[in-house]
């Protein structure tokens, strides 16, 4: 009989690649706050040119970067994003199931690099 290997039957489940991926993509930016870091994710999550509510943006990169702590930590993003220019409001806004109150969109238009010398934070708008 053939030896089973438990750990090569897990290498192929779903779990175990997003916790690669999630490892892959995690940027080694512990000592940042988890809005930074959800800027920086914005590329690797496949984000730009999008449209999101708060609540979707948390969903796409939770396997990146993981959850924020708490809505107010979602919402500061938010606002760092817009006065860097790498994200927009859209002036619409989305009703959410279960929600009474409809959420505002808003467009990701870049994500933010740190510079490799200086370790400065540098915003990057996608191409056009």
């Amino acid at each position: 009989m053939e030896k089973l290997n438990i750990f090569a039957t897990q290498m192929k489940t779903r779990w175990y690649k997003n916790f690669i991926e999630q490892a892959k993509n995690n940027l080694g930016h512990k000592d940042l706050s988890w809005p930074v870091r959800a800027m920086i994710a914005f590329e690797n999550a496949g984000m730009e040119g999008c449209t999101f509510t708060a609540n979707e943006m948390e969903d796409a990169l939770a396997p990146y970067i993981g959850r924020p702590e708490g809505r107010h930590v979602m919402n500061n993003m938010a606002v760092q994003a817009i006065r860097r220019g790498i994200m927009n409001r859209t002036g619409r806004k989305k009703r959410v199931e279960g929600v009474r109150n409809p959420y505002p969109e808003y467009e990701i238009v870049g994500h933010i690099e740190i510079h490799p010398d200086s370790g400065a934070v540098v915003p990057v708008r996608m191409r056009e």
